[in-house]
C-alpha cells in the first residue's frame, strides 16, 4: 500500500511539475547576465550593461516607453550580459560584449506591450554580433504582422532567414505580456513561453548559434507606442517543483537501498 501511495504522489507531483515548469532566471557573479528594470533609468541590477540608447524614450517609474514618430528614426536600447565595469559608460562595448555560454542552460525574458496604431515591425530581438560585424546572428524576435496579430520568429543569418516559431499571438489588449526563452544546453534547443505558457518546444536555430551577447529593444514601427517593463538574461535556476521531485527521488533511492 505504501509503495502504491508513493507512486501516486510522485506521479501527481510530476504532472504538477510539468504545469509549473516555467524556467526561473538567476545570476552567478560575475556573470554573464543581464537584469535591467526599465522603470526610471538604465541602471542594471548587479548584472549587464547598456551600449546603445537612441531616440526619445521616457521612463514613468513602471517601464521604458517609445512613441513612434511619423517617420521611423530607429530608436533603440541595446543591452549585453557583459559583467559590469566601473567605467561602464565609457568602455568600448561592441568590442567587449560577453556571450552567454553554449554549454550551460540560460534564459531570456522581457515584458512588452503595444498600444495605438499598427504598421508592422520588429520591437525586440536577441542576437550574437561580432565587434566588426563579420557576423550578426539573430536568434529570437517578435514580429508585428497584422492589426492584432504577432509572430515569434527564430533564426536569421545571412542566407538563412527567419522561421516562424509561434504564430497568431493577439497582443491587442494593451497589457504587458511576458516573453521567455529557455535555452537547453543538453540538446541545443529552445523552449518559448508567452505569459508562462509553453508555446513552442525544442526549437532549433538554422544557423546553430546559441551564444547571444546582445538584446535589442526598439520602436516597432511608425505607429503606436511600445513599452518595456524589464529585460533579463542569465542562468536557469531549477523551479521549486523540480527540486521537490529531485528530493523525493533521492529519498526513494535511499529507502530502496536500506531495505
Amino acid at each position: 500500500m505504501k509503495k502504491e501511495l508513493l507512486v501516486l504522489v510522485v506521479g501527481v507531483l510530476m504532472v504538477m511539475g510539468n504545469a509549473w515548469g516555467v524556467p526561473s532566471i538567476g545570476f552567478v557573479a560575475p556573470g554573464p547576465g543581464l537584469d535591467v528594470p526599465l522603470n526610471d533609468n538604465l541602471v542594471p541590477v548587479n548584472y549587464g550593461r547598456w551600449s546603445v540608447n537612441t531616440g526619445a524614450w521616457t521612463y514613468d517609474g513602471d517601464s521604458a516607453t517609445i512613441a513612434s514618430p511619423t517617420v521611423n528614426v530607429n530608436s533603440a536600447l541595446r543591452f549585453s550580459p557583459t559583467p559590469l565595469w566601473e567605467d561602464s559608460e565609457t568602455m568600448p562595448m561592441e568590442a567587449a560584449a560577453t556571450q552567454m555560454p553554449a554549454g550551460t542552460d540560460w534564459g531570456f525574458e522581457l515584458t512588452y506591450k503595444h498600444t495605438g496604431g499598427y504598421n508592422g515591425g520588429i520591437p525586440w530581438f536577441l542576437r550574437d554580433t561580432a565587434p566588426n560585424n563579420s557576423y550578426d546572428y539573430r536568434m529570437v524576435s517578435l514580429w508585428q504582422v497584422g492589426t492584432s496579430s504577432w509572430t515569434i520568429k527564430v533564426g536569421d543569418a545571412t542566407g538563412d532567414g527567419w522561421v516562424n516559431a509561434v504564430t497568431g499571438l493577439d497582443l491587442s489588449d494593451g497589457a504587458f505580456h511576458k516573453f521567455t526563452t529557455h535555452y537547453k544546453a543538453a540538446n541545443q534547443r529552445l523552449d518559448i513561453y508567452v505569459d508562462d505558457v509553453l508555446m513552442a518546444e525544442n526549437v532549433q536555430l538554422v544557423h546553430g548559434h546559441y551564444t547571444p551577447n546582445f538584446i535589442q529593444i526598439e520602436d516597432a514601427d511608425a505607429a503606436g507606442t511600445d513599452s518595456y517593463g524589464y529585460v533579463k538574461i542569465g542562468q536557469i535556476v531549477p523551479e521549486p517543483m523540480t527540486l521537490v521531485l529531485m528530493s523525493l527521488g533521492g529519498l526513494l533511492l535511499r529507502r530502496r537501498r536500506s531495505a
